[in-house]
């Protein structure tokens, strides 16, 4: 998604600047709805409403039923994306009366707009009307061959089944959706919220199934890592020794990833500081700063035995180990040194 953004404004600065030099100022309404789409894909929900309710405006004072019903349409995905499932419906709910207009209408934005309806309907309870609206837009993209879209339907449909407490299905389509995104390499979807696509990733690990660990874990490692639902954190004591594997390799990437990384200047003496602007640490012994100099110079892989070696060469081992101990602990209470001195 982060690529996507970096495109997206790139574009819209181009846009911007050819308007503005040729004067083409009758494709504002083309402009505004490139913002308010850019506004989504930031997340900036504040800013998606601001732009969506100018557009509004707009496309009612010109008459333009297509851009009235996208719109709409928008600001029913930043509402959903952002948990307010019952303003989300009303919204979409207006965007599929606009599309049902003759100069209003468009198969493809109408179907995803049912599919919206669909996901928000399972976190508001309505499920009969969730399984309808999923049903409809999946018979859909089988018609239209769409292998991209139909995965955001058989997510949809995943939480609806775990919603209702039937495992089975909630197997058959995670292991369909999934294994689409592992075929096609799809790492982002359309429809569905990165939260909600989280979950299923969770729901992956949670129920084992089969052949979609591995895109799981990646996603939720990955793209997905920001949103991970906290029932991952009851997975690492699953009775299943599989299940408790995955969710431990997700914990531990995490913990990786979380760690702060500091700036280390070797030539010209050894300081370490938090950041290249920061002051180098005042090392009040001088015994953390040599074993941390140390771990630098092997890249971060030195064996216990090693350290002490060349730390008291000439100590007896009881006293050593002794030595090692206090050491490492007083070098980790700074805590970014913690990356490089793990267990």
């Amino acid at each position: 998604m982060r690529g996507d953004r970096v495109r997206m404004a790139e574009v819209m600065e181009t846009l911007n600047s050819v308007m503005t030099e040729n004067h083409l100022f009758y494709l504002e309404i083309t402009q505004q709805t490139a913002e308010c789409y850019h506004a989504l894909l930031m997340e900036n929900d504040e800013e998606v409403n601001r732009i969506g309710r100018y557009l509004i405006h707009m496309s009612d004072s010109a008459g333009d039923q297509y851009t009235k019903g996208s719109t709409h349409f928008l600001l029913g995905v930043s509402t959903y994306h952002h948990g307010r499932y019952s303003e989300a419906v009303g919204m979409l709910k207006q965007a599929v009366a606009t599309m049902a207009l003759p100069e209003g209408h468009s198969d493809d934005h109408l179907t995803l707009t049912k599919t919206l309806l669909g996901l928000n309907y399972v976190h508001l309870g309505e499920l009969e009307k969730a399984e309808a609206f999923l049903l409809e837009s999946e018979e859909y993209y089988k018609r239209a061959e769409n292998r991209f879209l139909i995965i955001d339907v058989w997510l949809g449909r995943a939480l609806l089944a775990h919603a209702r407490k039937r495992a089975a299905e909630i197997v058959r389509w995670l292991q369909k959706a999934f294994s689409a995104l592992e075929t096609y390499h799809y790492r982002r979807l359309v429809s569905i919220s990165r939260r909600d696509f989280a979950y299923c990733a969770y729901l992956v690990l949670e129920y084992n199934v089969e052949g979609s660990l591995n895109t799981a874990i990646s996603l939720l490692t990955g793209e997905l890592a920001d949103v991970i639902p906290p029932e991952l954190e009851k997975l690492r004591a699953h009775r299943d020794q599989q299940v408790k594997s995955a969710a431990l390799e997700v914990a531990r990437a995490l913990t990786r990833a979380e760690q702060p990384r500091f700036h280390i200047v070797r030539l010209g003496g050894f300081e370490v500081a938090a950041a290249p602007e920061e002051a180098p640490v005042q090392w009040e012994r001088k015994l953390p700063r040599y074993l941390l100099k140390a771990i630098v110079a092997h890249d971060g892989e030195m064996p216990v035995e090693k350290a002490m070696e060349l730390l008291w060469p000439e100590t007896p081992s009881v006293k050593q180990k002794a030595s090692f101990k206090v050491t490492l602990h007083r070098l980790r209470k700074i805590p970014w040194s913690r990356k490089w001195t793990k267990p």
